[in-house]
């Protein structure tokens, strides 16, 4: 048997690539699972002992999300071709990336496709992020991965950014919102980003009904409800 790259637990995303997209596949692997995503690249993460084969259809059946690249070299590309099938055939989320002048075609044709940047990975990554939020099934998975990552925001700008991330998914569950109320309070690089207060002070005063009195008191303290 292959080995499954992801858990039940786990965002998973198979991203099929051409050669030309290789090198930005790689990169868009580093970025998304910082962000606490499991992604499945095979030239990374196929062990030479394994059958290729093998493992790359048991990780498309594993999947959440199958995202391809379009690149200009993909359509002539047998294996892309195919991997794109089994994961149509599987009922997988399909998720085409735009990286040259190529369009969504055969089996991928009637989805629409993603505009990635190659001179800009913040957009490209925030792109695929609010792309793969924003679909059924998914939305309050990866919002806890998002909220985990906010969490973790190592300076004001950083912590601006992933706040604004995060408000686009409102509404928030109750124990979503406690979540990210504890971790503002826990993080002064959140609690002091001015460009995260703009976003925390409106979630907050919007629903400060639900969120736990301990944490209202410490939000007060911190002049953000």
């Amino acid at each position: 048997m292959g080995d499954i790259y992801y858990t039940e637990k786990d965002v998973g995303i198979f991203l099929c690539h051409a050669e030309k997209g290789r090198k930005l596949a790689g990169k868009l692997k580093k970025e998304l699972e910082g962000y606490g995503f499991k992604v499945f690249l095979a030239h990374e993460d196929i062990r030479g002992s394994k059958e290729w084969e093998e493992v790359l259809i048991e990780n498309i059946r594993g999947c959440d999300v199958f995202c391809i690249l379009l690149t200009d070299d993909v359509s002539a590309s047998e294996f892309c071709d195919q991997e794109t099938g089994i994961a149509i055939d599987h009922g997988k989320i399909i998720l085409p990336m735009k990286v040259s002048n190529l369009d969504p075609y055969g089996f991928a044709k009637k989805y629409q496709a993603l505009k990635l940047d190659t001179d800009d990975m913040e957009f490209n990554v925030r792109g695929i992020i609010d792309s793969v939020c924003h679909q059924n099934g998914l939305k309050g998975k990866s919002i806890e991965f998002l909220i985990e990552y906010f969490g973790k925001s190592d300076n004001y700008q950083e912590a601006g950014v992933r706040t604004a991330d995060l408000v686009k998914f409102a509404p928030l569950s109750d124990s979503q919102l406690n979540r990210i109320a504890q971790l503002t309070i826990e993080n002064n690089q959140i609690s002091d980003s001015w460009e995260a207060q703009k976003h925390l002070k409106k979630l907050f005063s919007d629903n400060e009904k639900r969120i736990k009195d301990n944490l209202v008191r410490d939000l007060r303290g911190l002049n953000l409800l």
